[in-house]
């Protein structure tokens, strides 16, 4: 029997989602059962979508639900069928979705230790920093599937808000490596000077809430064909980006960062006439459970070598916090300017 911390919520909120999230203590279990893997959880991310878990946005959770998204860990004890398969100390990614199989209820990491099935966990090959590790499913699965679900062909333009994001500057550098464009717009001038070195590019626009014009003007002339937006951000942007889409494009929306849920469509002149199309995008709600497991493997390891090679490199994470620091861990993601993506040590020292 180990002890155990997790970090759960009994109920939704959506206006204070921080306040549902509380701490408890337990004694855990630890006997494995056949094809069963006990996990020490190392190091987890905190995304966006574990707020949107605590709003109550996300499909598949049972409540009480035990909090967290996608952690690393390393494989502490396993049955003895899986002996030639795992060892003692191996690192592995674990994601409340699950990334192989049909994932049905939300099973969630922020915990010092859970028990898996084999297929519930991917292997971190040696060479494969924990940092890049950490970031495996939403910050560089999110940008690739859209990629492979767009079909982008060489000097096919894309626009896209947060572009600052990770998921904004996978994409840039997806776009060099494959041969796409991307069109980028942020909201604060040290982000446009930033991707501007960071990455050598041009098309980089600064949206204030106040220049629809300015900004849909410059791109219209500039860009003929836009046959693709992703949008995370929803309201007044979104709409920017769904009017500058070109006939027969399609709309990514995988997020509502500015708070604002809708985005006003016009079903003659938009639909009927243009043939836009609309699409939501959740990759664990949809793409996991349509694509084969030999499909995620396949990019998996394009991902790996991806880092390996330098072709993609990912920016540093920001601060990290212990567990029993998990709301001001909370408070410090939420903030709109931060350096780098915030994470919880659960079972490593804080970096």
């Amino acid at each position: 029997m180990l002890k155990n911390r997790k970090i759960v919520y009994n109920y939704f909120n959506k206006e204070k989602p921080v306040e549902v999230f509380e701490i408890k203590n337990e004694d855990f279990n630890d006997e494995i059962k056949k094809d069963r893997i006990l996990i020490k959880i190392l190091k987890a991310m905190i995304h966006p979508c574990d707020l949107g878990c605590a709003s109550g946005y996300v499909n598949g959770i049972i409540l009480p639900s035990v909090a967290g998204f996608e952690a690393i860990g390393e494989i502490i004890n396993f049955s003895n069928e899986l002996k030639n398969k795992f060892s003692i100390g191996q690192k592995v990614h674990v994601c409340s979705t699950h990334i192989l199989g049909k994932w049905n209820v939300w099973q969630g990491i922020w915990s010092d230790y859970i028990i898996l099935k084999k297929n519930q966990i991917i292997p971190i090959p040696l060479d494969i920093s924990d940092n890049d590790a950490l970031q495996l499913f939403v910050n560089v699965m999110t940008p690739f599937a859209m990629y492979k679900e767009m079909n982008l062909k060489n000097s096919d333009f894309i626009l896209q808000t947060a572009a600052n994001s990770v998921v904004g500057r996978v994409m840039i550098q997806l776009g060099k490596i494959y041969g796409f464009e991307t069109i980028n717009i942020v909201r604060n001038q040290e982000s446009l000077t930033n991707l501007k070195e960071s990455y050598g590019i041009e098309n980089v626009y600064l949206y204030d809430g106040k220049n629809h014009n300015d900004i849909y003007f410059s791109i219209k002339k500039k860009y003929k064909k836009i046959k693709f937006v992703i949008d995370a951000v929803s309201g007044d942007l979104g709409k920017l980006c769904w009017k500058l889409l070109s006939p027969d494009g399609v709309f990514f929306s995988y997020g509502a960062l500015s708070n604002d849920h809708n985005i006003n469509v016009d079903i003659v002149s938009d639909l009927c006439r243009d043939n836009k199309t609309m699409k939501g995008w959740s990759i664990q709600g949809t793409w996991l459970r349509q694509k084969s497991n030999n499909t995620k493997l396949k990019m998996i390891d394009e991902i790996w070598n991806l880092f390996r090679s330098k072709k993609l490199i990912l920016p540093p994470l920001g601060k990290s916090f212990n567990m029993e620091q998990f709301k001001e861990a909370l408070l410090e993601s939420m903030k709109p300017q931060k350096n780098g993506k915030i994470t919880l040590n659960i079972n490593s020292k804080k970096t």
